[in-house]
C-alpha cells in the first residue's frame, strides 16, 4: 500500500531548517579555524612537517592534502546550509535532493583523504585524486593551458606526469587509486548510518530526472487527475538525517585530524542533539500518523 502524499508543512520547514542551520553555524568555524596554525601534536602538524622540495604540488604536500579536505568539508557545509535555507521556502522541491546530493559528494570526498591510517596513504588518495582530474582535463580539453591547481601555465598532460612520478615514489607504482563520487558517497552514507547506495541512488535519479526520483514529488489527484508538485514529508526529513549525520561524522573526524576535538559541552554539540530531536520528533509524529488502526482502536473515518 502507497502511503498519501503528506506534503512537508510551512511550520515543520521552519523547524527543520532552524535546527540544521543552528548545527551548521557552530560546525563551520571550528572548521575554518584549521586554516590558522597547527595544533601542537597533532596529524595536522605532522602532515604540515612533510617536506618534498620537487614535488608536484609544491614543497608541502601534507599541508596541502589536509586543505583539501577542509574546503571540501566547507563545501559540503556550504551545500547543507543552502539546503537548510530552501527548506524554508515553500516552492523548494526537487533541489533539496541536488543540494543534498552536492553536500554528500563534498563530504565524502573529504571524508576518504582523511579516513586513512598512514600519511603516505593520504597523500597517495590525495593525488590519486588529482590525477584523475588532470586526466579528465586532457580527455575534454587536450593541450589547452591548465589554469587550475598548480602549474596553471602549463597543461594537464604535463602535470599529469609530475603527479604520478610523486606516486611512483610513495606507493613504487604509477597506478593512481581509483574512487567515483558514487562509491564514496555511498559507503560515507553507511559509516553514518544510512543505507548508502539506495539512499544516494534516489538523490541522482531526482537530479538525473529519473521517473523513480522524480514521481515521489508529484501529488496526483484521485478525483480530477490534477498534478501538484510538492515536497513530501518523508523525502524532506531523509534529506535533513542525511546532511545532519555526514556533517557530523566528517567535521568530527576533520577536527580530530585538527587537533580540535570538542566536548560534549560545546555549544556544537548542543546544536546537534537539538537537531537530532527534531528529527526524531517528526519522524514519531509520521510513523504514528502511518499506523493502521487496531482491531479495538476506531479508525477515524468511523470516529467521524
Amino acid at each position: 500500500m502507497i502511503d498519501d502524499f503528506v506534503p512537508l508543512s510551512d511550520a515543520d520547514r521552519d523547524q527543520l531548517s532552524s535546527s540544521l542551520l543552528r548545527f551548521l553555524e557552530q560546525l563551520e568555524p571550528l572548521v575554518l579555524e584549521g586554516l590558522g596554525a597547527e595544533v601542537p601534536d597533532s596529524r595536522a602538524e605532522r602532515l604540515a612537517a612533510i617536506e618534498t622540495p620537487d614535488g608536484s604540488q609544491g614543497p608541502r604536500p601534507g599541508r596541502n592534502a589536509l586543505e583539501t579536505a577542509l574546503f571540501g568539508t566547507v563545501a559540503g557545509i556550504d551545500h547543507s546550509r543552502q539546503a537548510a535555507i530552501a527548506l524554508r521556502d515553500g516552492r523548494a522541491t526537487f533541489a533539496l535532493a541536488t543540494l543534498t546530493r552536492g553536500a554528500l559528494e563534498s563530504y565524502a570526498r573529504a571524508s576518504w583523504l582523511i579516513d586513512t591510517t598512514s600519511d603516505e596513504d593520504l597523500l597517495t588518495r590525495w593525488l590519486s585524486g588529482i590525477a584523475a582530474e588532470l586526466s579528465w582535463s586532457i580527455k575534454v580539453r587536450p593541450g589547452a593551458p591548465l589554469m587550475e591547481l598548480r602549474g596553471r601555465h602549463s597543461t594537464a598532460e604535463a602535470e599529469l606526469v609530475r603527479v604520478l612520478d610523486d606516486i611512483e615514489d610513495l606507493t613504487g607504482s604509477r597506478k593512481p587509486l581509483s574512487a567515483s563520487s558514487t562509491a564514496l558517497a555511498s559507503d560515507l552514507l553507511d559509516r553514518a548510518g544510512w543505507k548508502g547506495r539506495a539512499a544516494y541512488s534516489q538523490l541522482s535519479a531526482v537530479a538525473h530526472g529519473e521517473p523513480m526520483g522524480i514521481h515521489g514529488f508529484v501529488d496526483i489527484s484521485d478525483s480530477t487527475g490534477a498534478h501538484t508538485v510538492q515536497l513530501h514529508q518523508r523525502w524532506a526529513l531523509s534529506y535533513v538525517g542525511q546532511l545532519l549525520a555526514t556533517s557530523t561524522f566528517v567535521g568530527r573526524n576533520l577536527l580530530r585530524t585538527l587537533g580540535r576535538d570538542v566536548g560534549p559541552t560545546h555549544p556544537s554539540a548542543a546544536a546537534h542533539t537539538e537537531a537530532a530531536r527534531v528529527v526524531e520528533t517528526l519522524k514519531s509524529r509520521i510513523r504514528a500518523a502511518a499506523k493502521p488502526p487496531t482491531p479495538d482502536q476506531p479508525s477515524e473515518d468511523e470516529n467521524s
